[in-house]
């Protein structure tokens, strides 16, 4: 999150100009149906998504907000066949913080510096979309 959110002009592979690939190539890559969350009531907007390695999954899809303000967020999905879990990930001397969950044969976090009551509330968010988008 911290390289590529810091990123202005190659933050991303793939602008959310060009959403439609953007959620295929990802979905087919990563091996689950993906749809980018729309985040825009919580105020932030897509700037688009990268592929990323994942030590054991294999890949992960990134998908990349910012809001009015510059605040960016990320949005990390892996293929994951443990069972349900969630929690919050909190990085060391100021750094970014994550709220993940494992369901449904996904793992997913949502990672920001935004307060943890903000960022927990952006999460539930994405994680009801992605989960209505399974079954779309």
């Amino acid at each position: 999150h911290v390289i590529y959110a810091g990123e202005k002009r190659h933050a991303v592979e793939v602008p959310a100009s060009d959403k439609d690939h953007l959620q295929t190539w990802l979905s087919n890559r990563v091996g689950l149906k993906l749809v980018a969350p729309d985040l825009a009531a919580e105020g932030f907007e897509l700037v688009g998504g990268r592929l990323l390695p994942s030590g054991e999954h294999g890949k992960a899809a990134m998908l990349l907000y910012e809001d009015a303000k510059g605040e960016r967020i990320s949005l990390f999905v892996t293929a994951e066949s443990s069972a349900a879990a969630k929690g919050t990930y909190a990085a060391e001397a100021d750094g970014p913080e994550a709220v993940y969950w494992l369901d449904k044969g996904y793992g997913c976090a949502v990672v920001g510096s935004l307060p943890r009551e903000r960022l927990s509330d952006v999460a539930k968010i994405a994680y009801g979309q992605l989960l209505a988008g399974i079954s779309s």
